[in-house]
């Protein structure tokens, strides 16, 4: 399994966001249904790290996500972080 977690958040407020890869696609198109037309991803060199138990890590220290909308764009700043279980290979 993997879950992606991060502290992604816009650059007023805050938030942190945690999911699992099944969840994504449905999260996508909700996203896309609600008017955004593109989402873009920055982000730094990721380290990798990994845990006795199996467990592998990437972190960005520093990650950009901007969502695209007709006349605007939502930009969030924060760091991401990547966990895939000892199962992926």
């Amino acid at each position: 399994s993997m879950s992606i977690t991060g502290s992604l958040k816009p650059l007023s407020f805050g938030y942190g966001a945690e999911t699992t890869v099944e969840v994504l696609p449905r999260l996508n198109k909700i996203k896309f249904d609600s008017g955004v037309l593109d989402e873009l991803l920055f982000v730094d060199m990721p380290q990798e790290h990994r845990l006795p138990s199996g467990i592998m890590l990437l972190e960005c220290s520093k990650a950009i996500q901007q969502s695209v909308y007709e006349k605007l764009r939502v930009i969030r700043e924060g760091r991401l972080r990547i966990v895939f279980g000892p199962d992926m290979k």
